[in-house]
């Protein structure tokens, strides 16, 4: 599965110093959103395992994406931001 990330910054972190972001993960092919994560993280740096994706050095946990995407990351992907 080719998965393509995207990400954007926010104002602010999240109780933090650190900014925020919101990372997307895309199937290459389709386009469809598989993965929708907010994340803080002082240095945004992409990181691509074979079964593990990570936007940030030195962030939190919220970070990691596990390949294929989950189940619970599939369907909170489509539920709307809040």
């Amino acid at each position: 599965m080719g998965t393509i990330w995207r990400n954007c910054a926010s104002s602010g972190g999240a109780g933090g110093s650190d900014p925020a972001y919101l990372g997307r993960a895309y199937d290459a092919k389709t386009g469809e959103l598989l993965v929708r994560r907010r994340f803080a993280t002082p240095v945004p740096e992409l990181e691509w395992w074979n079964d593990e994706i990570s936007f940030s050095r030195g962030g939190d946990d919220t970070s990691y994406v596990k390949l294929p995407p989950t189940l619970y990351d599939r369907l909170t992907a489509r539920l709307p931001l809040p």
